[in-house]
This record gives structure tokens, C-alpha cells and sequence, in this order.
């Protein structure tokens, strides 16, 4: 397929690829903003902290205000106006280890945003990491695998206990409210962790399962659902975060290599409600990812303005669930998207390549046919896009989905460039992809990231979330073997 700008969308998801360079007019300069922090790690204790600071650095008449926002600890404010010099100063103080959920290590996100209107804004992160302390009081953490069953009184759970600060061979005790243990104690290993399994009760009920350290008053609770035969094993009605992972390969003379394959994460919220089989889901893109290529004319990266994720339309599908066990596959529905055009049939219709044609929309509403993305080496791009997407993803929890298998994801994709970028693009083929989905709405034991308070979700909390959100070593692929320019 001939494409004009290699624009990967999934199911209302927008995970954009990057163009090669053409010339046209630079566009005009944005507003600039750095962040740094005195210390890059703390210890997980709730009390230690360190410094951040934002500094504008744009020359502007009117006030401005520095926002900050953070994926986890606690910041000591979120919306601060700069000095003269144009700085800005908060203190980020870390989580408590008991809030970690047994990690050693948590990266956090910390956001300095400035915002001048006409979708004018400067954003810059730094990471810090919290790190579980090495002197303290002995803590423990549970888990269950699955954390539902069948009521059957033979299906099997098995309980990992996860031990901070206790000497491997410590005896810990385990109980449980409904079913019935293999063992009653269990052994710390070399690693610290230790297991026994619960065996499902004959009539459904919540088990709530403890471990202890009789010398140190260590405990850890975790809670598993036993439910009748045939009744859903989870329940995914609430808000959830999902990372699409999409894979190109692009082949054009300009670029070095040829063909060159790359990785464009995008970041999704997605709204379900379950009813037994039934799931109902929608998707709103947060945010999209334009990795660098690197061509005859250099390294070519590109920026999405704030206008561009607002024109990406919500996608809204209805589903039935083939099973209600842990396990089971969710395919999504195949979605058709079209932005900067409207189409009498979306699917098949041509794409306008042409401004003047009627079909074109202004669907960011910044003067422009199309919708705008911003090339460091042509400026501005008005494009048209049309993505046909489909996912699917096993349920591992009421808490997480993973769509773990190459191929789990599929993205195909029609672009043009209005004017003379669309004489400079590459050919494109699309590489089989994967994906995660976690919750964050707080049910379930799951995080909640509701960073400033206010009861709502916002897109911009689960971008700065993604770090605590996502499972670090699936995310890894993107660098790792996903990279790769094979299938």
C-alpha cells in the first residue's frame, strides 16, 4: 500500500507513524518549559523528598501559571506562577511502602505543563523512582493466581506470599475464610517468597486469605471469589487504561536503513460496562507516540498538537462475551475511523488528496483542511487519515486484559498529505502487534490514579500513570524483539 504519512490507529486509538521530510515553512516557535529534580530516587517511606523545578523560559507579556502533576507520591502543589527568573518549585514527596503492592521499585512521572491558549502548551517530564527501604519493619504482601474459581470444591488458587525484610526459612502462617489450604504454614525461600494453595469451597463465597509472622506482626490479606458454576469469574465494568503497541515496517530509497521498522505506542482510556456476557466499551485516545526515522536528510521526529488527539474520535462497541471464565478472549470489534474527511462510505471510499475537495473537514478546528501534525523538518502537515483496526485480549482479571500474542493486534491504515509532502512518503506494511489493558479507576485493589483529587479520570493522569500502570517487561517490547523486521 501506498500511503502518504504512516498513521497507525486501532479501535478510536491513534498511534500515528512517521513521515519522511518535504519541504515546507517552519511552523512557528511554542512555548518552551523545562523540569528537573534535585534527587532522582527516594525511598519508598512517605516522608522523604525532593525538589522540582519548572522553568519557562518563553519571553510573554501576560501571567502565566506552571501546573504540575505527578503518577504517584504527593506533590506540595500543583499549580504555581514562576518567579522573574521564570522559575517554579514544589516538593515531591514519596509513596509508603505498604502503598508499592510488594515492588522493589516504582518509576514515577512528574508533568510540568504551561498553557498560553490556542492550543499553545509546553509539557516536560522527569522520572523519579521510589524504592522500597532496606531497613524497617518486616512487611508481607499476597497475592492469588487466579483470584476467582468455580465453587466446585476441587478448582485450585494458588497463594504467593512476597516478604520485605525477613530472613529466608521464617515460618509464616496462612488462614482463610472459605476453602481450604494444602498446608496451614508455609517457608520463606532464598527469593523471600513463599506458597500454599487454596482449594475452592463447594458454595460459592468471598475468601479472604491472611498470612502472618508471628514474631515480627507481619500480615498480608488478599481476597478471592468463589462463584457458582458458570456465573463471569471477573467483572470488568469500570475505567480502564489500555497501551497498544503497534509495529510498522517502512521502505522508501530515502530512508537509511531500508526498509526501517518502527514501534508507535498509543495510550488509551476505555470505559466498560459489564452484564454477564454482555460488554460494552468505549475508546478515547490520551495520547500517541511519533518515533524518530532516520532518512537521507537526517533524523526526522514529529509532535501531535493538543487539537489533533481532540479530533480523534471516541469509538463505541457492543460485545458478547464467548466465556465468563478467567481466560477467555474479548475480540473487539473491527472499527472503521476516518478523521479529516467526512466520506459517504468510510470504509471503502478514496481518500481526498486534494484541500479543495469537498469531502475535506477542519476536524481540529485550527483553520487548516484536515487535521495538523508538526514535522521537524516540513512544519506543518495537513493530512487525512482513515484507520480499520481490531484487537483482542485474554482476561486475566477483573484488573487486567493482555493481548500478550503478536498479532493480538491489527492496524491498517490509508493516509494522505495535502500538498507537496505527499510526492516525499514511503510504502508501508503493517507488522503484527500486542497490547495491555489495566484498571484505574481503584476497584479491586487496583491503582487509582486521580492525581489532582477531583473525582474524574482524565486522560492526561493515565499518560503520567503509565509507568505504575502498565507491566514494565510486556511494555519492554517495544524495544526489544517488537523492533524486529520480520513477522
Amino acid at each position: 500500500m501506498r500511503a502518504s504519512l504512516p498513521l497507525l490507529l486501532l479501535a478510536g486509538a491513534c498511534a500515528p507513524g512517521p513521515p519522511l521530510p518535504f519541504l515546507q515553512d517552519k511552523p512557528p516557535p511554542q512555548p518552551s518549559v523545562s523540569i528537573s529534580v534535585a534527587r532522582d530516587t527516594l525511598v519508598a517511606d512517605g516522608v522523604d523528598h525532593t525538589a522540582v523545578t519548572a522553568t519557562f523560559t518563553d519571553q510573554v507579556t501576560r501571567d502565566v501559571v506552571i501546573r504540575f502533576t505527578t503518577s504517584g507520591g504527593i506533590l506540595t502543589g500543583s499549580a504555581v506562577p514562576p518567579d522573574a527568573d521564570g522559575h517554579a518549585t514544589v516538593t515531591l514527596v514519596a509513596d509508603r511502602e505498604e502503598d508499592m503492592g510488594g515492588l522493589e521499585e516504582k518509576r514515577v512521572v512528574v508533568r510540568a505543563i504551561v498553557e498560553l491558549g490556542d492550543n499553545l502548551v509546553a509539557t516536560q517530564v522527569a522520572e523519579v523512582a521510589f524504592r522500597a527501604p532496606t531497613a524497617g519493619n518486616p512487611l508481607l504482601f499476597l497475592t492469588a493466581d487466579p483470584p476467582a474459581a468455580d465453587a466446585d470444591g476441587a478448582s485450585t488458587v494458588t497463594l504467593t506470599a512476597t516478604a520485605r525484610r525477613m530472613d529466608p526459612g521464617t515460618v509464616l502462617t496462612f488462614a482463610t475464610t472459605a476453602g481450604t489450604l494444602s498446608a496451614p504454614s508455609s517457608v520463606l525461600d532464598a527469593a523471600l517468597h513463599a506458597t500454599v494453595t487454596l482449594v475452592a469451597p463447594a458454595a460459592p463465597a468471598n475468601a479472604r486469605v491472611t498470612v502472618t509472622d508471628a514474631a515480627s506482626g507481619a500480615s498480608g490479606v488478599v481476597l478471592v471469589s468463589f462463584v457458582p458454576a458458570g456465573a463471569p469469574q471477573f467483572d470488568l465494568t469500570g475505567v480502564f487504561a489500555q497501551l497498544a503497541v503497534v509495529r510498522v515496517r517502512l521502505s522508501a530509497g530515502t530512508l537509511r536503513p531500508d526498509p526501517q521498522c518502527v514501534v508507535a505506542p498509543s495510550i488509551l482510556r476505555m470505559d466498560l460496562a459489564q452484564n454477564d456476557h454482555d460488554l460494552a466499551v468505549t475508546f478515547t485516545t490520551c495520547h500517541v507516540t511519533l518515533p524518530a526515522v532516520t532518512s537521507i536528510a537526517g533524523t526526522v521526529t514529529n509532535e501531535t498538537p493538543p487539537a489533533f488527539l481532540a479530533a480523534i474520535p471516541r469509538v463505541t462497541q457492543q460485545l458478547r462475551l464467548a466465556e465468563t471464565t478467567l481466560g477467555t478472549v474479548v475480540e473487539f470489534p473491527r472499527s472503521v475511523v476516518v478523521v479529516g474527511a467526512e466520506l459517504g462510505n468510510p470504509a471503502d471510499d478514496g481518500l481526498p488528496s486534494d484541500a479543495d475537495d469537498p469531502r475535506v473537514r477542519d476536524s481540529d478546528n485550527d483553520g487548516q483542511p484536515g487535521v495538523t501534525v508538526l514535522n521537524s523538518l516540513g512544519g506543518e502537515q495537513h493530512i487525512v487519515y482513515r484507520n480499520k483496526g481490531s484487537s483482542r485480549a485474554r482476561v486475566r482479571s477483573s484488573n487486567r486484559l493482555d493481548g500478550d500474542v503478536l498479532g493480538d493486534l491489527v492496524a491498517l491504515t490509508e493516509t494522505s498529505v495535502f500538498g507537496l509532502g505527499g510526492s516525499f512518503m514511503p510504502d508501508t506494511a503493517q507488522l503484527p502487534s500486542v497490547l495491555q489493558v489495566a484498571r484505574v479507576d481503584g476497584l479491586n485493589g487496583s491503582p487509582r490514579i486521580d492525581n489532582d483529587g477531583d473525582g474524574e479520570l482524565s486522560c492526561q493522569e493515565i499518560v503520567d500513570a503509565q509507568a505504575q500502570v502498565f507491566n514494565p517487561k510486556r511494555s519492554a517490547w517495544g524495544t526489544g524483539m517488537l523492533l524486529a523486521c520480520g513477522t
